[in-house]
């Protein structure tokens, strides 16, 4: 498998900016709901909404496995 992170503290502010986009989908959606004059059916919502949920999570689980692989090697250090 080839690994396309870099696991450093650039990498890591990337993808805690990356995690906020899930409000940005969720502004878009709302949009969509309410002042698209073509409107959403149901199931487009549905859709939607599952996305959203599944993006969140694959950005949140990205993001944490940045910050143990740095926790791990020493990158990130706590104080007692």
């Amino acid at each position: 498998m080839i690994n396309i992170t870099k696991n450093d503290r650039f990498e890591l502010e990337e993808l805690i900016q990356q995690v906020r986009q899930t409000k940005e989908d969720l502004d878009n959606l709302m949009w969509k709901i309410c002042d698209d004059p073509a409107g959403t059916t149901e199931d487009e919502l549905h859709n939607c909404l599952i996305g959203i949920s599944e993006m969140h999570d694959i950005r949140s689980r990205r993001l944490m496995d940045c910050f143990e692989y740095m926790l791990e090697n020493g990158a990130i250090k706590f104080d007692g």
